[in-house]
């Protein structure tokens, strides 16, 4: 989410990451992200796994007088291909949160 001054990590990864770091689990969080990714606000409890990309994935929302949304994406993320990462041994659980196109269905189906 991007605010006239600030750039605040979001989206459903993000989002759920945390819900699970605060539920107790060890995460870790993959992704690929820009230079402009604000890295520590969303590092409390999860172990982040990031790859470089050119921009990291944005969305700019707009309200209007009556407070209904427009959102636009303002940066598209970077293709996430199966095998970029090892899959950590321990891991019970695969949550998966793509926004727009960065994963082919099926992906992780070896996971």
């Amino acid at each position: 989410m991007i605010t006239p001054a600030v750039r605040v990590p979001g989206g459903g990864a993000t989002y759920g990451a945390l819900c699970l770091a605060g539920l107790g689990a060890r995460v870790h969080l993959f992704s690929a992200v820009g230079p402009d990714f604000p890295v520590l606000p969303v590092r409390a409890g999860l172990e982040l796994r990031l790859r470089a990309a050119s921009a990291t994935a944005s969305f700019v929302n707009r309200y209007d007088a009556h407070g209904r949304r427009t959102q636009l994406l303002e940066a598209a993320p970077a293709r996430l291909e199966p095998g970029s990462w090892s899959r950590p041994t321990e891991a019970e659980l695969l949550f998966l949160a793509p926004v727009f196109g960065e994963l082919e269905p099926g992906a992780a189906a070896d996971w």
